[in-house]
């Protein structure tokens, strides 16, 4: 064997167990990586609803054609209402899929998000994570979504308020609704 064949040799046994060091590597990391966190509500807790009738409320620079985000209009109303009963709000924001409503609690921070589907409306609440990441039951998300329902009940031409889990709701199972967020 020539000193060539020599040093590819012993240069091939190296690439394989780098190659085998890598693999075991990333399978470990792999097994030790959390799973990924669903959407999901407290026991009792609903924070999806579903309506109708929010047409009314839709502001001047927005429009129900697909192209156009829309929400601002109905959560700039339902935000007076929860601003009347006690809640810290921030602006609404738009976002390209809808609208977002911040409101903020002595400990923590929550989204409301609206958004026209093409039939109905949907709002949900949300951590700042996102509404893949589960909610916490805190005083700050039953008072928030107790506030969404009564508002949005009180106001003219909203109808069909039906609430749903976000675990029903990411898969489609919206015959699962209830009238209110709360049950327990």
């Amino acid at each position: 064997m020539s000193a060539a064949q020599a040093v590819v040799a012993v240069l091939a046994v190296l690439a394989s167990m780098a190659l085998v060091v890598g693999l075991l590597s990333w399978l470990r990391a792999r097994s030790q990586r959390r799973p990924a966190t669903r959407a999901s509500d407290p026991p009792g807790v609903r924070s999806y609803v579903s309506f109708f009738g929010a047409e009314r409320y839709v502001g001047l620079d927005e429009s129900l054609d697909e192209t156009v985000t829309c929400g601002r209009g109905i959560l700039e109303r339902i935000a007076e209402d929860l601003q009347r009963q006690g809640l810290e709000l921030g602006g609404v924001i738009d976002e390209d899929w809808g609208a977002l409503l911040e409101v903020t609690g002595a400990r923590e921070r929550l989204h409301v998000c609206s958004g026209f589907r093409g039939e109905d409306w949907l709002i949900f609440v949300c951590t700042p994570r996102g509404p893949e990441v589960g909610l916490a039951d805190t005083e700050l998300v039953r008072k928030l979504l107790k506030a969404l329902d009564a508002s949005l009940k009180s106001l003219p031409g909203i109808e069909r308020v039906t609430w749903h889990r976000a675990e029903d709701w990411s898969v489609g199972r919206e015959e699962h609704g209830a009238p209110e967020p709360l049950t327990a």
